[in-house]
Parts: C-alpha cells; structure tokens; sequence
C-alpha cells in the first residue's frame, strides 16, 4: 500500500531537504521534505553538538525556539549558566532525530515499532544565531553582577569546542518571556570537598 503522502512526481521535491535517511528505491513521502535553510540578514548558522540528554533526546524539529545552558566544569567545581536564548532551530541531524512509527499496511497490522529505524543517541543541531551583540550577566569572584554585551556566535563556538564545557538545549514557547541569570555553581549549594568528584 502507497502512503497517502507518497510524492507521485519527483519535481514536488526539488529545492526541500529530506529530513530522515532515505535508501535508494524508497516511496519519498512529503511528511519527510522540508524547506532548505532560511537565514535572516542579521543572522547565521552555527552548529552545536547534542547527545540524548543535551539535545531533548531529538525531539526538536525545524521552527523551535531553544535556550543553551553551559556547564563549565573546573576542577572540584562546576558552574552552569544560561547563556542564550531565543534562538531557532534550523536542522536536525536526521540520524538523531526521534523517530516517527510509519504506517504499515492495514494488513500487516497498522504500525510497527520494530520497524523503525536506530537512532543515534549523539548528534548536531543547527540553529540561527543573531549577529547583534547580546547582554549576557556575569557574576564575578566578588559576587559583583555585571551585564556584558557579547557575540552569542562567538560564544557558542567557544564552549562547543572547550574541552571543559558541556552545552545543553531546553525548549521554550515561541513567545517565551526573556530572563537572565547570574548562574549557578554547586558549590553554593551543596558542600562538596576537595576530595569529591563530580562524575
């Protein structure tokens, strides 16, 4: 049995991105075509590596809005900051994203959850980062507040390359009211001694 959204002609294709895998001879299917990239004049793509716990476990598709957490471990001690927010999710790596049961034949049953594809539990992630300079608060070793206007670009491509920095995505709504933190470390608030590690 043919999908109903099987692409009868080719043409309908042309110039979309085909978000999950696709073999030769597969039924192409409109659900799995989307639009190529689309970017702002003030804003450019920057891709950031995800894992299952990162990366909302793929379940982000094309359209939504993230924040980016990063943890900066040093030593004993680990800080977690919420760095950007705002930004659009313009691609998912096709290998991470979650998978989607299809339709079986009527006759075979309906769907079948054994017949989707592995995923990978680590992936990419690209999103739409303004150029603008954004205020960020920093919080420092005095305790001392200060907001600094930096290049969300600039730092995402740093922490996505510090060997001890983790970046983590969260959801939020389209219309997300916009908040600032000075950060956390665990060391405020839990005692941890020289001697403990964090895993």
């Amino acid at each position: 049995m043919v999908p109903a959204d099987a692409l009868a002609n080719p043409d309908a294709a042309v110039g979309k991105t085909v978000r999950i895998g696709r073999a030769k001879g597969d039924i192409l299917r409109e659900s799995v075509l989307g639009a190529p990239l689309v970017l702002g004049p003030d804003e450019r793509a920057i891709g950031v590596k995800v894992s299952d716990a990162s990366g909302l476990a793929g379940t982000l598709q094309p359209g939504d809005r993230v924040g980016v957490v990063a943890v900066v471990l040093e030593s004993d001690r680990a800080f977690a900051k919420v760095t950007v927010e705002g930004l659009r999710v313009l691609y998912v790596d096709p290998a991470f994203a979650a998978s989607v049961p299809e339709p079986l034949p009527a006759a075979a049953g309906g769907l079948s959850f054994s017949a989707l594809r592995q995923r990978r539990g680590e992936g990419v992630v690209v999103l739409a980062v303004p150029t603008s300079p954004m205020p960020v608060l920093f919080r420092g070793p005095d305790g001392a507040e200060e907001r600094r206007m930096v290049s969300a670009l600039e730092l995402l491509a740093a922490l996505s390359e510090a060997q001890n920095a983790r970046l983590s995505l969260y959801a939020a709504p389209p219309e997300a009211r916009p908040f600032a933190t000075s950060g956390l470390s665990l060391e405020d608030i839990l005692p941890i001694t020289r001697t403990q590690r964090l895993p």
